[in-house]
C-alpha cells in the first residue's frame, strides 16, 4: 500500500525548475528524487519557522565551534581553516565528491581524473570528448542527459583553464600547450611535404 500523497498548490514556473534544476544537480536526474526533496524542503522550512529550534541549533553549533577551538588550542595545535581560507582549497587527488555536491566541485574532480587517464597537465593536452564520458561514467551514475551536460561543462573548463585551439591538422579535437606545439609542427612538416611533392 502506498503511502498517502497530495499535490501542492501551483506554484511560479521559474521557481519549479530551479528547483527541478537542483534536484537534478544533487541526484544525477530528477525521477524518484523531486518529490523526497519537495518533502525534505517543507521539513526543513517548518523546522526553520519554529524559534527555539531555530535557537537551539545555533547554540549548538557555537558549542561546537567553542569546543572544537578549545581542544585544539589544549593540545599545541591550530584551528582548522575556514571554507573560505585559501589553503583550504581542494588539492589533485583528494576525496571523490558525492552526488549531491555542487556541481563544480564533481567537475573539478572529474577533470583531475581525465588528466590521469590521459597524462594531460597545464602544460599540455588534449580534450577527447568520449574520454571525458568514459570518465564521467567511471566514477557517477547519471543518467545520459545529465553525463551529457558533464562532457560539456568539462570540455569548457579545460578550454578556459589552457586557452585551447582546434588540431592545426584535423581540428576533431581541442589541444594545448605541448600538444599543441607538436600539431603545429607536425602540420607544418605535412605542409612542406605536400609542397615538396608539387613543386617535383
Amino acid at each position: 500500500m502506498g503511502k498517502d500523497t497530495t499535490q501542492p498548490t501551483p506554484i511560479d514556473k521559474q521557481e519549479y525548475e530551479a528547483f527541478k534544476n537542483f534536484v537534478r544537480d544533487v541526484h544525477g536526474r530528477t525521477r524518484g528524487h523531486l518529490g523526497t526533496e519537495i518533502e525534505n524542503a517543507l521539513r526543513e522550512y517548518r523546522k526553520s519557522a519554529s524559534g527555539s529550534d531555530r535557537l537551539q541549533r545555533i547554540e549548538d553549533d557555537i558549542a561546537t565551534i567553542k569546543a572544537t577551538v578549545a581542544q585544539a588550542e589544549s593540545d599545541g595545535g591550530t584551528v582548522a581553516p575556514t571554507p573560505s581560507d585559501d589553503s583550504n582549497t581542494r588539492t589533485r587527488g583528494s576525496a571523490k565528491p558525492a552526488a549531491n555536491q555542487p556541481r563544480t566541485q564533481k567537475v573539478g574532480y572529474l577533470i583531475d581524473k581525465y588528466y590521469d587517464r590521459t597524462n594531460c597537465n597545464s602544460d599540455g593536452g588534449v580534450i577527447v570528448e568520449k574520454e571525458i564520458r568514459q570518465v564521467v561514467k567511471s566514477e557517477y551514475s547519471f543518467d545520459t542527459d545529465i553525463v551529457d551536460e558533464y562532457v560539456a561543462d568539462i570540455a569548457e573548463e579545460l578550454n578556459q583553464r589552457h586557452d585551447t585551439e582546434p588540431h592545426p591538422s584535423h581540428g576533431a579535437f581541442d589541444v594545448w600547450g605541448s600538444e599543441l606545439e607538436a600539431a603545429k609542427e607536425e602540420a607544418e612538416k605535412k605542409a612542406n611535404e605536400d609542397l615538396d611533392e608539387v613543386a617535383d
